[in-house]
């Protein structure tokens, strides 16, 4: 690799392991995630292997797919999807 595809390569934080802060947003969404138990289990298997950049990626995809514990939360989110047009 030459030094200047190494040096774009750490500025994207393609190099930096996951941070603890990343680890306990997902773990965190992971329980009101509507995932298959055996997709969780497998994110959290993969997640020591992660970087920062993959886990912002899933973190991003799990927000999208969360599920409020609040039903005005839930009807408001139905709503934005389009769920009743």
């Amino acid at each position: 690799m030459d030094w200047i595809e190494k040096f774009l390569f750490d500025l994207k934080g393609l190099n930096e392991p996951i941070s603890l802060v990343q680890m306990g947003m997902i773990e965190s969404l992971l329980q009101r995630s509507p995932l298959d138990q055996g997709a969780k289990e497998q994110i959290l298997n993969d997640m020591i292997d992660m970087n920062t950049h993959k886990a912002a990626r899933l973190i991003n995809k799990i927000k999208e797919d969360y599920v409020p514990s609040d039903p005005k939360d839930q009807w408001k989110k139905m709503c934005e999807n389009g769920m009743f047009n």
